[in-house]
């Protein structure tokens, strides 16, 4: 196993499987994980889908960029579980 910083999302996702369950509140991971076609849920419940993993990627995406903007000082991410 590598010792990089997603090491363990690696594993996960190398060895998910069709009908295998993922519990994670990694976007990107349930992402890789259903492309795998595993069933994917977040921590509270939500069953990650096709359908509605693109749209949180997306802002995923849209709110990493606006943390590291310099325009953008106040954002912060998202609240504690």
């Amino acid at each position: 196993m590598s010792d990089s910083f997603d090491a363990a999302d690696d594993y996960i996702a190398e060895h998910a499987q069709a009908n295998d369950v993922v519990v994670t509140s990694d976007i990107l991971l349930a992402e890789r994980c259903l492309k795998a076609q595993a069933f994917v849920l977040a921590p509270n419940g939500k069953l990650w889908t096709d359908d509605n993993i693109v749209s949180a990627v997306a802002m995923r995406n849209l709110m990493a960029d606006l943390r590291s903007s310099p325009v953008s000082e106040n954002i912060g991410g998202p609240p504690p579980f």
